[in-house]
């Protein structure tokens, strides 16, 4: 999968899950692993932050290097 195509799908999932998963916690928990993933397949760092304050805080937590 390109890393355009990666963030594109990260962001049209990402409403999804914050509606699916109310309690900040678990939606955290959750989303860890998705990030983790999504970065795994090469999806540029640069793609997923700035947009979601909560994703931003995330990513500092998956890999504060990205």
């Amino acid at each position: 999968m390109s890393w355009r195509t990666g963030a594109s799908i990260f962001w049209e999932l990402w409403p999804k899950v914050k509606a699916a998963i109310p309690n900040p916690e678990h939606r955290a928990d959750f989303a860890r692993g998705q990030l983790r993933l999504f970065l795994d397949y090469d999806v540029d760092p640069g793609d997923l932050r700035g947009t979601d304050p909560e994703i931003d805080r995330l990513m500092d937590e998956v890999d504060p290097e990205l």
